[in-house]
């Protein structure tokens, strides 16, 4: 695994409320919505996220599931031939 980065980031408590997670669970859950993130853009697969946070691919993409971002990463062209045949 590649040098890992630690960095601090400063929210405003009432911000952090909206998250549903608590103060502790935070760091997690915005590594997780990080990872969602670039997958959803395509420079991360689901199997390389699910890695990055120590989760099994299936948990990885139930949580993919839950926030509509598709495993299948398809440019539009890509997406028209296969569903041609």
């Amino acid at each position: 695994m590649s040098e890992m980065v630690q960095l601090t980031v400063q929210i405003p408590r009432d911000v952090v409320a909206l998250t549903g997670a608590g103060e502790k669970e935070l760091p997690q859950a915005l590594k997780k919505l990080l990872a969602l993130e670039l997958v959803r853009q395509g420079a991360l697969t689901y199997g390389k996220a699910a890695e990055l946070l120590d989760v099994g691919q299936a948990e990885f993409i139930q949580y993919l599931v839950e926030h509509q971002v598709s495993i299948f990463q398809f440019a539009p062209d890509e997406l028209r031939r296969e569903v041609e045949g």
